[in-house]
């Protein structure tokens, strides 16, 4: 299928088919397709634009997702086209801010989001300032997506450890770390079954610390009716949190 520009090249699409092994037990697409597609698709408008992985590894530096923000109007069925629509909004101090829209190719709304990313050196993982990164940005600020901000995931007091999960091999991407998409699956698969069935309305998930081959990544809870929120702890450090919402 082909993948357009618009807007003098401002806002990027391209059109994703939903397979069967995109979807749960619903034959809804998992909020783990999403991110999959959130992140690649921001990927290939850079290489798009001649910004791609090797471009930046020549410049010894990597984006890393940061942050979050998805909210779900309709989750999209199996053997369903999508469009997803990808547009940057801007820096605010060391993030780099992106924002997306899901649509039918009718028109029809499925799920918008916002997304923080950082810039790092591979090896060292310092963070770069917005200023480092050498190509060129085409910002929309005036176009906001119509979900929360990609904002801190503020975690409630009392949460209980719901059990570990190990890294293992096919978690990991070219990044050498467990893939942002991963995290999500492991936050749904820690929660009680009548909510992994639920119409998921919001999820917001932070990346705190890289989490690795081999290493643990201790799970804690907290469930409430209508929406539930997980962290994971790698080594002492948050690794992840995250908060889901269901209608």
């Amino acid at each position: 299928m082909e993948q357009t520009n618009d807007q003098q090249g401002i806002i990027y699409q391209k059109p994703v088919e939903i397979r069967f092994y995109d979807c749960d037990t619903t034959g809804r697409a998992r909020i783990s397709t999403l991110m999959r597609y959130i992140s690649d698709i921001a990927v290939v408008d850079y290489a798009e634009r001649g910004y791609d992985y090797q471009w930046l590894q020549d410049q010894n530096m990597v984006f890393l997702l940061s942050r979050v923000s998805v909210r779900i109007h309709e989750m999209p069925a199996s053997d369903e086209t999508i469009i997803v629509y990808t547009w940057e909004y801007g820096t605010k101090g060391a993030l780099f801010l992106r924002d997306f829209d899901i649509r039918r190719p009718d028109g029809t709304l499925l799920a918008s989001s916002a997304t923080a990313w950082i810039l790092v050196e591979p090896s060292t993982r310092k963070i770069l300032r917005p200023s480092a990164f050498t190509g060129t940005l085409h910002c929309c600020p005036d176009k906001l997506p119509d979900c929360r901000p990609a904002d801190k995931v503020k975690l409630p007091q009392g949460m209980t450890l719901a059990g570990t999960r190990r890294v293992v091999y096919s978690d990991l991407d070219s990044n050498g770390h467990m893939n942002n998409a991963n995290y999500s699956n492991v936050a749904m698969d820690f929660l009680p079954r009548e909510q992994q069935l639920r119409p998921m309305t919001d999820f917001m998930i932070n990346y705190n610390h890289e989490a690795k081959l081999g290493e643990d990544i201790e799970i804690y809870t907290c469930v409430e009716q209508d929406r539930s929120f997980v962290e994971g702890i790698c080594g002492g450090h948050s690794c992840f949190s995250c908060e889901i919402c269901f209608g």
